[in-house]
């Protein structure tokens, strides 16, 4: 993964970890939530959830208190709802969000700008299942010893956030649309690995990874 990519990937947790915390507190400052809880529904370990504290606390986007909690404060309240409502556009700390609100759409894909977009896909159940088999593969393919240390860290990050997502209440498309657009990465760095491709041709045919 090229330093554009990993600076746009650690962008890209900071950015969810505040939504959630946005989401869950229902947009008020004076909600403290368990930020190890929120880190682990994105699949971030403990290490990195302290990576984001530090920065969403040095910008003023949300406060770390005591026992690993963090409220998002009201600087964090209007760079969250400038980034949902207007999704196109980036704000002073996140790049465009490009999320899209289908309705009851089933199975449907849309495709927003052309440069490293994402695509979002309605969560359906026989996604879920495919989504719950492939990540069992692409463990296995991280076992096998086939990929250098740093592709095999970005597969299992990757696998760790979707993991995280298909055991939610409700899986969100876009964390998942991302994280699979990592390990879509790796594995088309995978050329010479039979297991890879294959795997890679499963993920293509779900269509949920940005083109």
């Amino acid at each position: 993964m090229e330093l554009v990519d990993q600076i746009n990937a650690v962008k890209r947790k900071r950015f969810d970890f505040l939504k959630v915390v946005y989401e869950k507190s229902g947009g008020s400052e004076y909600q403290y939530l368990n930020a190890l809880e929120i880190g682990q529904s994105i699949g971030l370990d403990q290490a990195a959830v302290n990576n984001v504290l530090q920065y969403l606390s040095g910008e003023r986007l949300a406060n770390a208190g005591m026992g690993m909690t963090v409220n998002i404060t009201h600087y964090g309240i209007v760079e969250m709802e400038r980034a949902l409502t207007e999704p196109d556009k980036p704000t002073e700390h996140f790049l465009p969000v490009n999320i899209v609100a289908v309705g009851s759409m089933v199975n449907s894909q849309i495709q927003q700008a052309s440069n490293g977009s994402i695509q979002t896909l309605q969560i359906t159940e026989n996604n879920l299942k495919e989504l719950a088999s492939l990540m069992v593969e692409i463990d296995e393919l991280s076992k096998s010893g086939g990929l250098d240390s740093v592709n095999k860290a970005d597969l299992d990050a990757g696998v760790s956030t979707v993991k995280a997502q298909l055991s939610a209440s409700k899986p969100s498309p876009t964390i998942i649309s991302e994280a699979v657009r990592s390990i879509r990465t790796v594995l088309e760095g995978a050329a010479g690995n039979v297991l890879a491709q294959a795997i890679l041709a499963r993920l293509v045919q779900l269509s949920i990874s940005g083109q």
